[in-house]
């Protein structure tokens, strides 16, 4: 017997130190985002469907979001309507996701790359008409649709080739990619500007 998979919302959490949720959203920590995202999704999101809300793989546990969203659960009748994960391979859960609610986290980005209905609670780079939903949180639910692919390539592209530097700052061979990517961007400045070291 095939066991039916729940239809569900994804909700990855930021850090709320993260320069994002401090200085570029309307929230001061995510514990606001997530009674927000609550709140609406009680009122607004078909009574069929699940919140799956997942940590930051980096938080060091200062809050308790566990116990938090239980005490939002309870106040707002969502009991069975909620799962909370510490961990868990963010590719996967957003593949299969109805839609992602972020603030302005990094992976946004990564939903609209696999074709995974978004909103975004702030305003970063990617969001944009074509890309994400455009409609207020409490219809998004209802209503978000695929982000275009052919959109998302385009900016993909506009994006690496103009601001990005290929690497990462969480593993060896990530950390290597980056110092090898920087110094070839850092050279090929010098050379383009005739600039001497």
């Amino acid at each position: 017997m095939v066991k039916q998979q729940i239809p569900y919302y994804f909700l990855p959490l930021q850090l709320d130190t993260d320069a994002q949720i401090l200085y570029h959203s309307n929230f001061a920590n995510m514990a606001e985002v997530i009674e927000t995202v609550l709140q609406s999704f009680a009122k607004h999101a078909p009574s069929h469907t699940q919140l799956v809300i997942k940590n930051h793989p980096l938080d060091f546990g200062l809050v308790n979001f566990r116990k938090l969203i239980t005490e939002y659960v309870e106040a707002l009748g969502l009991a069975g309507r909620t799962v909370y994960l510490e961990s868990g391979h963010i590719s996967t859960l957003i593949s299969h996701a109805l839609g992602m609610v972020t603030v302005n986290s990094t992976s946004g980005a990564h939903a609209l790359e696999l074709n995974c209905p978004t909103i975004t609670l702030a305003d970063p780079i990617y969001n944009m008409p074509g890309l994400t939903y455009q409609g207020g949180l409490d219809t998004f639910w209802t209503q978000a649709i695929a982000p275009d692919e052919e959109l998302f390539q385009a900016f993909r592209n506009t994006v690496m080739v103009t601001t990005q530097i290929n690497g990462s700052l969480y593993c060896e061979f990530g950390t290597k990619l980056a110092a090898g990517n920087a110094a070839r961007f850092i050279t090929s400045r010098t050379i383009a500007f005739g600039e001497t070291t």
